[in-house]
């Protein structure tokens, strides 16, 4: 944008965006968007503008170094679309995040007293509903949020929530306080016994995806909650959201690209309105597919994971101890494992307990110094004999995260410290993220005949 002085608001005419997106791009509060309604017409605007020699010679070096850009327009708007796809660097830093949001995740929160807004009335709950109330805007809509949620609160039996959106979410996260208020809101439902059934909106790119993952994962976290998303890419340019307390109230508004600034939200409680809105919420469903399963007991994820690891494919492990896979599940496949070991002192004196304990044949137990030791003997036997088993030594994944990978198949993310939680990715766009995530961090790290130096030097440490 620089080289072609381009202001955000030419830029955002452009691609039918609102300027103020295109700001948070520019300053990196917003990654790149990967979907195609904003690349190929983003890449034609700056193919069309690049047009000064010193211009075409900046952008060669970066789009193609040591060759003259394509005199022909629409060669050089794929030349730019096929870089602006391939800059992956953002993309690792959104999983990193995502992952020390994971492990640094507190305990379950105590939620504080959840008080109505001075504005809100509690939702009827009478033969008689309230009218059709209207709200307008960014700020319309937290406060019809807010009511939604709140006047819910006062119902005794759980409730089926029925959530999605693909509206610009800085109605949400432009307002700090109101994001933790919305969040404690849900966790509070999800206490007394509700449901959450989510479609996420997969057109976004995979940054704003693990953004928004990354976000929920206080609500992920406390259960009873379903994520979806709709596998097609829409146009872009009309925007939906609708909210709907199953047999209660439903929350709908509609936009056009990504403005929502005085638009109108409704807030309806008619019976037959909120019945036909749910009804529109299930026939989308019905064309989703499930982004990712969310569970907090062992039995489950075991499951799962024993699918993943039979799938065919490499496969990238990240823990803190190594552990062996059954070789038939590996065979004639590549299995790279990403371990940072706990001290020899700590093993020696106050010893570590194993993550994913079943894994690794450990007991659900602290494992001490000559245990572990053994352990390792085996490990490094597996090591020095069998062409697609590698480890690679590092610190980046922290001590309480399992992450596994098999690309185009899937990925598991552990959390093993209270509260214990697993999720199983299936979307590809996210498996694909958290697999070159692992890739560059193993490709950083020495080969084999080093990692098994180092693996006998640790064993020696071990004994004294």
């Amino acid at each position: 944008m620089n080289l072609t002085n381009t202001k955000n608001s030419e830029l955002g005419r452009a691609v039918s965006f609102d300027a103020s997106y295109i700001g948070r791009i520019r300053s990196g509060k917003r990654g790149i968007p990967k979907h195609q309604p904003f690349l190929e017409p983003a890449a034609a605007y700056f193919a069309r503008n690049l047009k000064e020699n010193y211009q075409r010679k900046v952008a060669a070096d970066v789009l193609c170094p040591g060759k003259t850009l394509p005199e022909d327009r629409e060669a050089l708007t794929r030349l730019i679309t096929a870089f602006l796809l391939t800059d992956a660097s953002s993309e690792a830093d959104s999983v990193g995040r995502l992952i020390l949001g994971l492990s640094n995740m507190p305990a379950a929160p105590e939620l504080p007293v959840l008080t109505k807004n001075a504005e809100n009335k509690p939702l009827s709950q009478g033969s008689v509903p309230l009218p059709i109330e209207c709200f307008y805007g960014n700020a319309g809509k937290r406060q019809a949020v807010d009511r939604f949620l709140t006047g819910l609160l006062n119902l005794e039996t759980p409730i089926d929530f029925l959530f999605h959106s693909d509206e610009d979410m800085s109605w949400l996260y432009e307002d700090p306080s109101f994001a933790k208020r919305w969040a404690f809101l849900l966790i509070a439902h999800l206490r007394k016994g509700s449901h959450i059934r989510i479609i996420h909106e997969i057109g976004r790119d995979v940054n704003e995806m693990m953004e928004a993952v990354q976000k929920w994962l206080p609500i992920y976290m406390e259960g009873d909650i379903e994520p979806w998303y709709y596998p097609r890419i829409r146009d872009g340019l009309y925007h939906r959201s609708l909210f709907v307390a199953s047999s209660h109230a439903a929350l709908v508004s509609d936009s056009v690209g990504h403005d929502t600034e005085g638009m109108l939200n409704l807030l309806i409680q008619e019976p037959a309105a909120v019945n036909a809105l749910e009804q529109e919420f299930r026939n989308l469903f019905s064309l989703c597919k499930s982004l990712m399963s969310v569970h907090r007991e062992g039995a489950w994820a075991d499951e799962r994971l024993s699918d993943l690891l039979k799938a065919s494919g490499t496969m990238y492990i990240a823990a803190g101890v190594p552990w062996l896979p059954d070789p038939e599940d590996t065979k004639e496949q590549d299995c790279i494992e990403l371990i940072h070991l706990p001290e020899p002192s700590v093993l020696r004196e106050k010893g570590v307990r194993p993550l994913l304990p079943g894994l690794t044949g450990f007991a659900d137990k602290p494992v001490y110094a000559e245990e572990f030791s053994a352990y390792l003997e085996r490990v490094l036997d597996r090591l020095t004999c069998d062409p697609h088993f590698f480890i690679r030594f590092m610190a980046l994944i922290p001590d309480n995260i399992v992450l596994i990978v098999k690309e185009f198949c899937g990925a598991f993310l552990n959390r093993a410290s209270a509260p214990f939680t697993s999720f199983y990715v299936q979307e590809q766009g996210m498996t694909s993220s958290f697999y070159e995530y692992l890739y560059r961090l193993a490709s950083r790290r020495a080969g084999k005949e080093e990692s098994i130096r180092a693996l006998r030097q640790y064993m020696e440490a071990l004994k004294d």
